[in-house]
């Protein structure tokens, strides 16, 4: 047989109506296709055998390096494993289904540009039960046409299918681009049946039984990193978390008191105003029956497009109004098995029960980025700021010793080289301070006055919490401290770190 210049043809072969599959050799199909050397579109309307197919793809990915290949819906999933899987140079070839699987009545046509031998009737299926292996074939059809679908963030989630099906929204597009999320990743719009439940017993237990409740706080917190929240214009990628207790001052005096807001049984997403010293900013909290989950760092964008913005710390230092007349959709990473890093929570007054609970939730990923918020109690790049950290770390596990009050002295007394104060040190550390403490700035003195407190209180066996008071303890972190997380965090923000 010469070469022909068909840039369409249709394999179609009378079969018996007993037998599942043409009975035709695959040598002889597959001799017949190199024939057609200016082959666009390949229209396969019968089914062949396992050995017939994969001599068929052979004899196509040899001779043809671009074509449309239309196959049956039953061996779908069979040319798709040999083209993407088997053969994976074999980019070219667009696959999809013909509406046509099997049909004992035929007829015959041809033309110049299109050759077709013995193309079946059209004849109405739907009125046909399906069988078990159609069904199947069906269901791994879609899974082979949607999945490109999905993972482009095209898709939309059916309405009356409601919210127990996973999906990729398309907000998301963007976090995929820049590799924020992962091509894997499968997002599940939160309800009822998918999230861990907060045990509200535990809470009221006597005595306190701080790891079962921290126990229960992690798989919750652990489900909202890297979680989606989206309000109708704008959506937030969820780095980080600090997780409350509310209106429970006997396990968690450091949460704001919010008896006026109610303990919803799903989350809630919230944008709050907060106030502090005639400072007022906006915080994004996630309310769970006790729980307010308030995230402390994240990456942000707006739903209608542009750049990705990202904050670390609680204020969200968003100037455009966000609209909140409509609730926030949460979407959980389905199944989560992140990695997720624990530490202290971001706090003012270090002065208080709970302070150490490590109630902080941080991505691995992104702290492994050094997209995280500084803890000010590891932090100082000088003498005196981390003589206060020392302090406040003192205060936060409300415990110090002998070795602790030898670190801050000597910290507060290279702070004096450093400042060019020359005052010896002398034995007594609370007449050395005292001695130190007119010729020092205010920052300095705030310093001075909280280790006096501490050392005092150590000699006479108190505990630092008792010791030190809260207003004291505020004053450590404002003055001396918060600068200095500040400037890390807007740093890390300005050099777009989320994104390394």
């Amino acid at each position: 047989m010469q070469s022909s210049t068909a840039r369409s043809l249709i394999l179609a072969f009378s079969a018996n109506a007993s037998s599942k599959t043409v009975p035709v050799s695959g040598a002889k199909v597959a001799n017949l296709v190199s024939h057609f050397v200016q082959l666009h579109k390949l229209t396969v309307e019968v089914l062949f055998s396992s050995r017939n197919i994969k001599l068929l793809v052979e004899s196509v990915s040899l001779y043809h390096s671009s074509i449309e290949l239309y196959v049956p819906v039953l061996d779908v999933a069979f040319y798709h494993k040999l083209l993407y899987h088997k053969w994976a140079n074999f980019q070219n070839v667009v696959l999809s289904t013909t509406s046509v699987t099997y049909n004992e009545y035929y007829s015959t046509s041809s033309s110049s540009e299109e050759e077709k031998f013995l193309v079946p009737c059209k004849r109405k299926y739907s009125m046909y039960e399906l069988t078990d292996d159609m069904n199947k074939s069906i269901d791994s059809l879609k899974d082979i046409l949607m999945k490109p679908y999905v993972e482009s963030g095209q898709a939309r989630l059916k309405k009356h299918l409601g919210s127990s099906y996973n999906f990729r929204p398309p907000e998301l597009r963007l976090l995929l681009a820049l590799n924020l999320i992962s091509q894997d990743s499968i997002y599940q719009i939160i309800d009822n049946t998918n999230f861990p439940r907060f045990d509200v017993n535990c809470i009221s237990q006597k005595p306190t039984n701080i790891e079962c409740i921290t126990s229960q706080i992690t798989s919750v917190a652990n489900a909202f990193i890297e979680s989606v929240i989206c309000f109708e214009d704008m959506l937030f990628f969820v780095t980080q978390i600090d997780v409350f207790i509310r209106n429970e001052n006997s396990v968690d005096p450091c949460a704001i008191n919010t008896h006026t807001m109610n303990y919803p049984d799903t989350s809630v997403v919230k944008i709050l105003q907060k106030s502090f010293k005639r400072t007022t900013w906006q915080e994004l909290s996630i309310l769970y029956g006790r729980l307010e989950l308030l995230v402390t760092g994240g990456i942000y964008g707006f739903t209608t497009g542009g750049i990705l913005g990202s904050f670390l710390g609680a204020n969200l230092k968003i100037t455009k109004p966000i609209n909140t007349k409509i609730s926030a959709n949460i979407y959980l990473i389905q199944p989560s098995h992140l990695l997720v890093f624990q530490e202290e929570r971001l706090l003012q007054n270090y002065a208080r029960l709970a302070t150490n609970y490590k109630w902080g939730f941080r991505s691995t990923r992104f702290f492994a980025k050094g997209f995280k918020t500084v803890n000010p109690l590891y932090t100082g790049n000088n003498s005196i700021k981390r003589a206060a950290s020392l302090i406040l770390r003192c205060l936060a596990y409300n415990h110090a010793t002998a070795y602790d009050q030898e670190q801050i002295i000597s910290l507060i007394h290279e702070a004096a080289a450093d400042h060019s104060i020359e005052i010896f040190r002398i034995a007594d550390d609370l007449g050395y301070l005292r001695m130190l403490e007119p010729s020092c700035s205010t920052k300095f003195k705030v310093v001075i006055w909280a280790a006096k407190k501490l050392i005092n209180g150590l000699s006479l066996r108190h505990l630092p919490q008792t010791a030190i008071s809260g207003s004291l303890a505020t004053s450590v972190y404002s003055d001396v401290i918060a600068y200095r997380c500040n400037v890390i965090n807007k740093s890390n923000v300005s050099q777009e770190a989320f994104l390394k």
